[in-house]
């Protein structure tokens, strides 16, 4: 849980300093980055919501649990998706540097995917008294796996 904070802490800084140096660089380009920045917020509220839709359901309404956690999923592998398609459509313009960063993502990205299924296995199969600990695992993971796919569509 610490790490998630400090991470959503050091993303903001991040963001803050980019932002004063797009500034200082080309003060139209504020605005359009502001929005971009917004929308990253936006995605990653919306993704810890969604993670968290996962926490709220008790032990008793497991199937619930479950069949939310394969939305996620779902809509994960659309996302993925788009991005495989959209580098493929640039792939021979593509530097062989930007080439190589796209092949570690997405093994990176495909490891992290394979730990989420195992715990969305867990999550379906898991006792009553495992409950919030998968319910945890699994929360982290996607959590997880969605920043990681964020972070290698910014890379270009």
């Amino acid at each position: 849980m610490k790490g998630n904070l400090i991470s959503s802490i050091l993303l903001s800084i991040s963001s803050l300093f980019i932002l004063t140096a797009i500034a200082i660089i080309n003060p139209s380009q504020l605005q359009a980055s502001e929005q971009a920045t917004e929308n990253g917020s936006s995605v990653k509220e919306e993704t810890q919501e969604a993670a968290q839709a996962v926490m709220e359901y008790t032990a008793e309404q497991k199937d619930a649990a479950v069949k939310k956690a394969k939305e996620l999923m779902d809509d994960f592998d659309a996302k993925m998706d788009v991005w495989e398609s959209n580098i493929k459509e640039q792939w021979d313009e593509t530097k062989d540097a930007a080439k190589d960063a796209y092949a570690n993502s997405k093994a990176a990205i495909m490891e992290q995917r394979e730990e989420l299924s195992q715990w969305y296995d867990k999550l379906r199969e898991s006792s009553s008294e495992a409950w919030e600990d998968v319910q945890q695992g699994f929360s982290e993971a996607y959590n997880n796996i969605v920043e990681s796919l964020e972070k290698a569509q910014d890379e270009k």
